[in-house]
């Protein structure tokens, strides 16, 4: 917003962002979780600004770090996914299907050479530790244990 010439004196709040829906139609976006058991998997993270509702998964967010107390039962896992849902949206809004994953032309900093790896899906960047001696480590080779009826050790946690 600010990049766009959008000023205001004092901090942006959720109201000010919310002007972003008038160009981005960020309420009319559906995002889908493709492995979910159950029927919550299509989510609608910013519906309520159709109504000029203010968003509840939000909400839920802004009264659990105001007051940890009395409304951390409002941080639920569905406001979780609603949250990262409607950075799903957000980002998708802003950058199509231009993802953040390795390639020639990052949209991020960083990149091959930033000593991370991709993550699982393609969006997040890890570092793998590297404190772990060779005594700790396993060897998996599928081509030994590929057939055999209990390929997996249990493994007792003390």
């Amino acid at each position: 917003m600010i990049e766009n010439g959008y000023s205001k004196a004092g901090n942006l709040n959720i109201k000010d962002y919310e002007k972003v829906n008038s160009t981005h139609r960020l309420s009319s976006y559906k995002v889908k979780l493709p492995i979910w058991n159950g029927d919550d998997n299509i989510r609608e993270p910013f519906r309520d600004w159709r109504n000029n509702s203010p968003l509840s998964w939000y909400g839920a967010y802004n009264d659990t770090k105001h007051d940890r107390h009395s409304k951390f039962e409002n941080a639920t896992f569905g406001c979780l996914v609603d949250a990262v849902c409607g950075l799903v949206a957000l980002l998708t809004s802003q950058f199509l299907d231009n993802d953040f994953s390795p390639s020639d032309t990052l949209l991020s900093v960083g990149g091959p050479n930033d000593g991370m790896e991709s993550a699982i899906g393609g969006y997040f960047r890890v570092k793998y530790p590297t404190d772990w001696s060779d005594d700790e480590k396993y060897d998996f080779k599928w081509q030994d244990i590929k057939n055999c009826d209990e390929p997996f050790d249990l493994i007792v946690f003390t």
